[in-house]
């Protein structure tokens, strides 16, 4: 059921190129992390042709890389495998020579790649780290989006440290699942400000112990805590 699209066939918008070929790095843990990113791409797991909720996933990686498979790929197949159909993109980051502000390329990137899943039926985004900051602008200006995963999120907060940015605040009718570690090295304010903000309907706060960031669906054989009720929670507000 895996098969993978590119997002701009015909040549990134505006003529846009990375600033040097795409490069691929294994982490010590086994997973891939991509930069720069020349051709972004959504890569589908699952029935899609089946009435189930429906995901995109945006991994995180600080706008200076994509971490494609423990917050993207992986996360999508095992999404797949529990009734939920998911698409994970491959986004652009920004080149470091001006791409400003840092989330323009991949927001650019996020709504076409929302434009492709929601016309399959998608109503779902999930995003870790920087790519929950991506799934709460993309959720912002998006009505169609119903529910939101954001996992350990950054960059969601004003200067004074505690009100959200306008621009990634949630719609009314959205609901959301947030996992954060208490000692993150992203604030902990970050997840707590959008649960605030989010209408009580079927929301939901993990918090969990420890420093932990960027730890993904799973590190070795160890699947996160929250993956059994994350799936149940689409499953329900996305049916």
């Amino acid at each position: 059921m895996e098969h993978t699209v590119l997002l701009w066939p015909d040549g990134n918008p505006d003529g846009w190129h990375a600033f040097e070929p795409e490069g691929v790095e294994i982490s010590p843990e086994g997973f891939r992390l991509i930069r720069p990113v020349e051709q972004p791409r959504l890569t589908f797991h699952g029935d899609w042709k089946l009435p189930d909720p429906k995901v995109l996933i945006l991994p995180g990686g600080g706008y200076w890389l994509v971490a494609a498979d423990h917050e993207g790929e992986w996360v999508a197949e095992w999404l797949a495998r529990h009734g939920v159909p998911a698409a994970a993109l491959t986004y652009r980051v920004p080149n470091p020579d001006g791409d400003e502000p840092k989330h323009r390329i991949p927001l650019q990137d996020a709504t076409e790649a929302w434009r492709i899943v929601s016309a399959l039926g998608a109503t779902g985004v999930m995003g870790f780290s920087a790519g929950g900051h991506l799934a709460a602008s993309l959720a912002h200006q998006e009505e169609t989006v119903q529910a939101l995963a954001l996992i350990y999120p950054a960059y969601l907060l004003a200067d004074s440290g505690a009100e959200l940015l306008p621009e990634v605040a949630p719609l009314p009718h959205q609901t959301a699942f947030l996992v954060h570690h208490e000692h993150d090295l992203v604030p902990l304010q970050n997840s707590l400000s959008y649960f605030r903000a989010v209408q009580p309907a079927s929301k939901q706060l993990h918090l969990l112990g420890g420093d932990l960031h960027g730890g993904g669906i799973r590190l070795g054989d160890q699947l996160a805590p929250w993956a059994d009720d994350l799936a149940t929670w689409f499953l329900e507000v996305c049916s």
